[in-house]
């Protein structure tokens, strides 16, 4: 006998993973930490750096740089990502 299969649920959503699963404080915060860790990681990629020359290059050492392209991010904080984004001539704004 064959199982009948459920209907899948529709769920609305904000469009945004951090805005549906967390409260919106932690949501605004992880949002604008992983823009910033994109953003360098971007920037890491478009000028073919290796991990050692990144690391080199933002003040970092190697193991650290893998971190932040592994999205590991609770080891990163906000300050600590713009401060990289600065060192490799990024600039970066934060409009309210």
């Amino acid at each position: 006998m064959k199982k009948r299969q459920r209907a899948p649920q529709v769920i609305d959503t904000t469009g945004s993973a951090f805005f549906d699963l967390f409260e919106p404080a932690e949501a605004e915060r992880l949002s604008i930490q992983s823009g910033l860790a994109l953003a360098l990681e971007r920037e890491i990629e478009a000028r073919k750096w290796t991990q050692a020359e990144a690391a080199r290059r933002i003040g970092i050492t190697q193991p650290r740089v893998n971190d932040l392209l592994r999205g590991r991010l609770d080891k990163f904080s906000i300050d600590a990502l713009i401060v990289y984004l600065v060192r490799v001539g990024v600039p970066v704004r934060i409009d309210t």
